[in-house]
C-alpha cells in the first residue's frame, strides 16, 4: 500500500510539472518580445532593440575604410580605441533612452499613448490593413500606402514627441515685458539687409502668354488684389512681406526663385515669369526696405514659442540624463553581435 501511495504521489507530481511546463510554454512570450532593457520602467524588447541597432549599421560602417569593414571580425576589432560594436550599441542605447523618456514623460503628463513595441506592431499591422482596403476601394490615402515596422514605430514616436512638447510648452508662462527684454537684448539678430512687400500672381505653366501680359498690365495699372481676382478668377493673387531673415522659400525650396527675384526688385517693378514647381509667378514689388528690423509685435509670438520650446527641450534632456537603465551587458552584447553578423 505504501509503495502504491508513493507511486501515486510521484505520478501526481509529474502531472503537475508537465501541466506547469505547458502553461509556461503557452504564457511565455516569443523571443522577439522578450524584454532586453528597461528605461524609466519602459520595456525594450528584443525585436525593437534589433530594429534600432540595424538602422545604424550604414552610419557606423561609413566611418571606416572598405578594408576595415570587409574584415570578418570588423565589429569586434578595436580601431582607434573603440570597437564598431561598442559604437553602434551606444548609438542604439542613446536613441532608445530618448524614445522611452518621451514615453515616460508623456505618461506623467497624462497623454494617453500605447507605445510599447508589441502594441505598436499590432497597431501598425491594423493600419496597413486599413490602408490596403482603402486603396482597393479607390479612396484617398494620405502619407504612405504601407508602413514598415520601423517607419510606423518612428511615426508614432515623432507624433508623441510633438504632443509632449506642446503640452510642456503650455506650462511655461512668460510675460510681454520679459519677451520685450529678450527682444531688446537680441535686437541685432532681428535686423535684415533687404525687405520687400510683394504682390504675386500664381498660375499654371500652361497659361497663355496673352493672359500673362494682361495680368502684368493690370498689375502695372495698380489694380487691387480683389480687382485682379475678379478679372482673372483662374489665377491666385496674394501679398507677402519677405526679408533676408524670412524668405518664405518653403521646406522643399520650391519658392526660392520668388525671393531671389523679389529681393532684387525696385518699388513698382514687375517681374518676368518665375518658375515655382509646376506653376509660374508674376511678381510686383509694392515696397522695398534696406537695413530694416523686425518689430517686437511681429516677433513676440515667435519669441514666446522659441523660449517655451527651449524650456520643454530642457525638461526632456534633463530626464534623459537621469534615466534609470537596466540591462545585462553580456546578453545585450551577444544579441547585438548576433544581429549584425546574421543581418537580422
Amino acid at each position: 500500500m505504501k509503495k502504491e501511495r508513493i507511486m501515486d504521489i510521484v505520478f501526481g507530481v509529474i502531472i503537475l510539472v508537465v501541466i506547469g511546463i505547458g502553461i509556461f510554454a503557452i504564457c511565455r512570450k516569443p523571443d522577439e518580445f522578450q524584454t532586453v532593457m528597461q528605461i524609466h520602467n519602459q520595456k525594450v524588447v528584443q525585436e525593437e532593440y534589433q530594429m534600432i541597432l540595424s538602422s545604424y549599421q550604414a552610419n557606423v560602417k561609413n566611418q571606416y575604410t572598405t578594408d576595415e569593414v570587409n574584415r570578418a571580425d570588423f565589429w569586434t576589432t578595436e580601431i582607434e580605441g573603440k570597437t564598431p560594436l561598442e559604437e553602434i550599441m551606444n548609438l542604439t542605447r542613446q536613441e532608445l533612452v530618448r524614445k522611452k523618456t518621451i514615453a515616460f514623460l508623456a505618461k506623467e503628463e497624462g497623454i494617453e499613448a500605447e507605445v510599447d513595441y508589441e502594441t505598436l506592431k499590432k497597431s501598425g499591422e491594423a493600419e496597413n490593413q486599413s490602408r490596403k482596403e482603402k486603396e482597393e476601394k479607390g479612396e484617398v490615402i494620405y502619407g504612405l500606402t504601407q508602413y514598415s515596422d520601423a517607419a510606423y514605430y518612428q511615426y508614432i514616436y515623432d507624433n508623441l514627441e510633438k504632443e509632449l512638447e506642446e503640452t510642456l510648452k503650455k506650462q511655461y508662462q512668460i510675460s510681454d515685458s520679459e519677451l520685450r527684454n529678450v527682444y531688446e537684448e537680441n535686437k541685432a539678430s532681428y535686423t535684415y539687409e533687404v525687405g520687400v512687400k510683394i504682390l504675386t500672381a500664381e498660375m499654371p505653366q500652361s497659361t497663355e502668354q496673352e493672359t500673362v501680359e494682361k495680368i502684368k498690365d493690370a498689375m502695372r495699372k495698380g489694380q487691387t488684389e480683389e480687382e485682379l481676382e475678379t478679372t482673372f478668377p483662374e489665377v491666385t493673387f496674394y501679398e507677402m512681406d519677405l526679408n533676408s531673415l524670412n524668405t518664405e522659400e518653403g521646406k522643399s525650396g520650391i519658392y526660392s526663385g520668388r525671393w531671389i527675384t523679389a529681393s532684387a526688385m525696385k518699388q513698382g517693378e514687375i517681374s518676368q515669369p518665375v518658375q515655382a514647381g509646376n506653376n509660374i509667378l508674376i511678381i510686383q514689388c509694392l515696397g522695398r526696405t534696406e537695413n530694416g528690423a523686425l518689430l517686437f509685435e511681429d516677433m513676440k509670438g515667435v519669441l514666446k514659442s522659441q523660449i517655451q520650446t527651449a524650456w520643454a527641450d530642457g525638461i526632456l534632456e534633463e530626464n534623459i540624463e537621469k534615466a534609470e537603465i537596466k540591462y545585462n551587458e553580456k546578453k545585450l552584447k551577444r544579441l547585438a553581435l548576433e544581429t549584425l553578423q546574421n543581418g537580422l
